[in-house]
């Protein structure tokens, strides 16, 4: 059984500090399919230098997005997924151990980001790249490369997963979701990575998300 890192379980407290138990409308369907996972084309780098690797770049989005019936223009990127607010409390997670650069250095590792089709059409599409697992067995650390990919008119959130290096079959808790700060309310897919379901999450420090990681090509679609 592996450990969800505490960066990343605080980080869903601290969204959820004010939060308590209330029956929600998930707003949000799930959906899942396989596709062949492309590496971006003609993408902006994204440069997180600073050694800790805790940086964050703000992105203007090419249209106006909506999170939970609100609207935003500008996204905020890091190596963990992407928050719509600076304080980070309206965010897309994806992860569950502390990820760092290919040997300490983020050219290794990047993250970026490209704009495919025409209004009203357009997909953002945001990629990590050969992103660093480290765990407490040092012999099975790994690497991801993922993408979420940000529908304009539909407003469709997409993660997909592309290829990896985990040696570990029993790989497990993986965090799949997204945080509403105005309502504090948590949403994720738990159970299988093959077939998951979207619940809301009562208690975010025990939850543990999927298992086992998502095999190349796997991808979930969660549509408000």
């Amino acid at each position: 059984m592996k450990i969800i890192s505490t960066f990343l379980k605080s980080l869903i407290l601290v969204c959820l500090m004010s939060f308590t138990s209330k029956n929600y409308v998930l707003h949000y369907t799930l959906t899942y399919s396989n596709s062949v996972y492309t590496v971006l084309d003609s993408e902006t780098s994204i440069n997180i230098s600073d050694a800790a690797w805790n940086g964050k770049q703000v992105v203007d989005l090419p249209f106006t997005f909506s999170f939970f019936s609100h609207s935003f223009n500008k996204i905020y990127i890091n190596f963990k997924g992407l928050s719509f607010t600076d304080s980070g409390t309206d965010c897309i997670i994806y992860g569950t151990y502390n990820y760092y650069p290919e040997s300490e250095s983020p050219s290794m590792s990047p993250i970026s980001y490209s704009i495919t089709g025409n209004s009203p059409n357009m997909i953002l599409k945001i990629e990590y790249k050969n992103i660093k697992a480290r765990l407490i067995d040092s012999t099975k650390d790994y690497t991801i490369n993922n993408q979420i990919w940000l529908y304009e008119t539909s407003n469709k959130i997409e993660y997909h997963f592309g290829t990896n290096s985990i040696s570990d079959s029993d790989m497990n808790e993986l965090l799949v979701g997204m945080v509403n700060g105005d309502d504090n309310q948590y949403i994720a897919l738990q159970d299988t990575a093959i077939a998951p379901i979207l619940n809301e999450v009562l208690d975010p420090g025990s939850f543990n998300g999927i298992k086992p990681h998502p095999v190349n090509g796997q991808v979930y679609i969660l549509t408000p």
